[in-house]
Parts: C-alpha cells; structure tokens; sequence
C-alpha cells in the first residue's frame, strides 16, 4: 500500500473536494504494479505537490486524472475540468509558438483568429510575447515548456496537473516556469509532479510518492 502518499490532513469537505481518488491500484501487463491502493484528495484551489522518482507511478497518476488510462481497482471522483501538462510536449512543424499555445482552442472550436487573440493575449500578460512567433526550428526547451503551461492555462481548467515537465531546463528557467504557472493557478486547483521540491512554488501539502511493494497480480486481472 502507498501509504506515503495518503494525507489525512489533505481531506477534504464535500462541498470543496474537487477530485477524490480512493485506493488506486494500477497494473501495466504482464505483472508491473504501478500504483497499490493510491488514495488523495484536492481541494477547490488547493495546491499539492508529490515528489517521487522516476518509476514511481507519476505519469500513470497524471494520465488517470486525465482519463488517458483507467484503474484496475478503484474509485475516481472529479467534480471540474482537467487539464494535464506531460513530461513530453509534441511539437507541430511550421508552427509558431503562439499558434502550439492556441491548439487546445481550435479544437474546442475556437476560430483562429480567436484562438490566436487568446494566446497572444497570455503571453503578453506573462511577458513572453517577443517569442509569439517563434518556430519550430527554434523553438527552445524553455520554449516547449511555456506551451505546454499555455496550452493548459487557455483551456480554463478547475484542475492543472502537471508532470515532471522541465527536466530540461536550466534552475533560472525553472524558476520563470514556475512563477507563470504559479501566476496562473491562482483560482484553480494545481497538482505538480517533482523529482526534488522545487523553490519558488507555495503548495499547501508536499507528497512524497514510492514505488510499491511487489506482488503478483489476482488470476482473474482485467487489463484495462
């Protein structure tokens, strides 16, 4: 069992719990236990950060939240939108920066000019508008992580959930993503994955995150 991650100081009333996930199991064929009995509760505008090494169940965390994958065992409560920030960013050739950011717009039906508007709009807020029109041959590690903060923050979500996404970045630049995504969760829930607690981020809860003990899966195992 995860116990290193269940907060009994993290629950939350039912009128302000935003996402519940209750006793979590999670395998990944033939026999990869991933998450054991993983339980956490967030909060309407909570920030929560877990910590834990590569292997420990974070992107599958991230993907089920997202409704990428589904549990083996297991129940999720999610009362708002979701909007899931990934370790890798795909980049589309011939794009520019701003036009990567306004994506999840077009695909709610936005009209490019709309869409763009919006993007452009964000990055002149935060600062960044001089690299609006950057393209894809130059467009930076530091670069694909401001589109991946910007595609999230545009899609007006109840819920940011972030994985380990600026592993890339040098501790200047991490600490710049940091204060935009800071700045931009501010009437939102936010959920970040950390390898080491990062400076310059105030959460309410720090988390810490481990592998599970190793044990067969049940005979009868759906894969899901």
């Amino acid at each position: 069992m995860q116990d290193d991650c269940e907060d009994k100081a993290g629950v939350q009333d039912a009128d302000n719990c935003l996402c519940r996930l209750k006793d979590i199991v999670k395998w990944y064929p033939p026999d990869r236990l991933v998450l054991d009995q993983f339980s956490l509760e967030i909060g309407r505008g909570e920030r929560v950060m877990i910590r834990g090494n590569a292997g420990s169940g974070r992107t599958t965390l991230i993907r089920i939240l997202d409704q990428k994958i589904k549990p083996n065992e297991g129940t999720i409560l999610c009362r708002g939108s979701i909007a899931a920030i990934y370790e890798t960013t795909g980049i589309l050739e011939s794009m520019t920066l701003g036009e990567q950011i306004a994506l999840p717009l077009l695909c709610q039906g936005y009209s490019r000019r709309e869409a763009m508007a919006h993007a452009s709009e964000w990055l002149k807020k935060i600062g960044e508008e001089i690299r609006e029109y950057h393209k894809e041959d130059r467009i930076t590690a530091y670069d694909r992580a401001l589109i991946a903060v910007g595609q999230a923050v545009l899609q007006n979500p109840d819920l940011i959930a972030a994985d380990t996404f600026m592993t890339d970045l040098n501790r200047a630049e991490q600490a710049r993503i940091l204060k935009i995504l800071d700045e931009a969760s501010k009437d939102r829930a936010c959920l970040l994955m950390a390898d080491e607690i990062p400076c310059g981020f105030p959460c309410n809860r720090i988390l810490e995150l481990r592998k599970p003990m190793d044990r067969q899966p049940a005979d009868n195992m759906s894969w899901t």
